[in-house]
């Protein structure tokens, strides 16, 4: 995907450089898609782009608001996820709680377990449930 976007024509030559954004974003497609966009129209650098992605100035801020207002209307769905966000294990979640928090991509199985599907939802949730 890298490739496709042109990525060497802004400086960043070698995979190794957008570690850090696949550790942020957990190799989600649309989030680099994303990511890859903003750097390519060279509208952000990479260390910005890193910088401001949890914040609500980030290019995130759209799709995680989304994401936390369906999570704001469903009570069950709140406290399993937060279960998720502040455990450092993967955990066992109902199974249909599991499922929907899969769908929104926030969570991933592992072993019938589930653990957050990337760092940038840590960040931006416990930044939001901490106030």
């Amino acid at each position: 995907m890298a490739e496709r976007y042109e990525l060497d024509q802004v400086g960043i030559r070698d995979m190794s450089t957008l570690q850090p954004l696949l550790n942020l974003v957990g190799g989600h497609p649309y989030l680099l898609q994303l990511a890859f966009y903003w750097l390519r129209a060279k509208a952000l650098s990479l260390t910005q782009l890193l910088q401001e992605a949890p914040m609500a100035r980030g290019i995130y801020s759209e799709y995680l608001r989304c994401l936390w207002s369906t999570l704001q209307r469903d009570g069950c769905l709140m406290a399993a996820f937060q279960q998720v966000l502040f455990s450092s294990e993967p955990i066992h979640l109902d199974v249909e709680i599991a499922y929907q928090l899969e769908d929104l991509g926030l969570v991933q199985f592992s072993g019938g377990k589930v653990s957050l599907r990337c760092d940038l939802y840590r960040q931006y949730f416990c930044a939001y449930l901490e106030n």
